[in-house]
């Protein structure tokens, strides 16, 4: 039932820390299926499909289930960061980790 991109507390640490991670799981994270729909809302809705914020065009964030969730930081809708980001992205794909921060800008 974790909804986090962390895998938590590994089970084989067992005793009394495994039972705060379940107990703070149930009471905090998203069930596996609402964490699943908040991911494929987005993608298949199609009161999103063709609109610039739809997942084809800048993306947004949606939490929990379709509600959308504002960018809190500046950065967030600034086109020249988005841009060096998506480059600097390639760049790591492609395997040319070792260049992309002295070809980012």
């Amino acid at each position: 039932r974790v909804s986090e991109p962390s895998p938590g507390v590994p089970r084989a640490t067992g005793g009394i820390a495994w039972q705060l991670a379940q107990a703070r799981n149930g009471l905090f994270a998203y069930s596996t299926e609402q964490a699943a729909l908040t991911v494929l809302f987005p993608a298949v809705a199609p009161e999103l499909a063709g609109r610039a914020d739809s997942p084809g065009g800048n993306g947004r964030l949606f939490v929990p289930v379709a509600t959308p969730w504002e960018p809190r930081h500046p950065m967030a809708t600034d086109e020249a960061f988005g841009a060096a980001l998506w480059g600097f992205s390639e760049c790591v794909v492609a395997g040319r980790a070792h260049d992309c921060s002295r070809n980012a800008t």
